[in-house]
């Protein structure tokens, strides 16, 4: 769960989320009558986008190491607990078969 809350400026040079919506009010707040004030506004849009992108990402690598987890989980029940049953299962039919065919005889 650590690697998800690490912040994303810190590796990437992307800056803090909430940095970056407040800094997105301050400009729309602001008239946008110059080109400098337009791109501005533009570069701040993409790095929320490059931001929201990368947290995204981050989620659903989460998601997948659970899943595996998941996955793990489900396999070593199947090897401890199902499998013995199973044989367990089959070699009483096995010695069931086995004993009515020598009493039968």
């Amino acid at each position: 769960m650590a690697e998800f809350t690490k912040r994303m400026g810190d590796i990437e040079g992307i800056p803090e989320m909430d940095g970056t919506i407040k800094r997105l009010v301050e400009l729309i707040a602001s008239p946008m009558d110059t080109p400098e004030q337009q791109a501005q506004a533009l570069r701040e849009s993409i790095k929320l986008h490059l931001h929201t992108y990368m947290m995204q990402k981050q989620l659903l690598e989460a998601m997948d190491m659970l899943l595996a987890e998941r996955k793990s989980i489900k396999s070593k029940f199947i090897d401890k607990a199902i499998v013995p049953f199973l044989y367990f299962i089959g070699a009483g039919i096995l010695w069931l078969i086995a004993n009515h065919l020598i009493i039968l005889p």
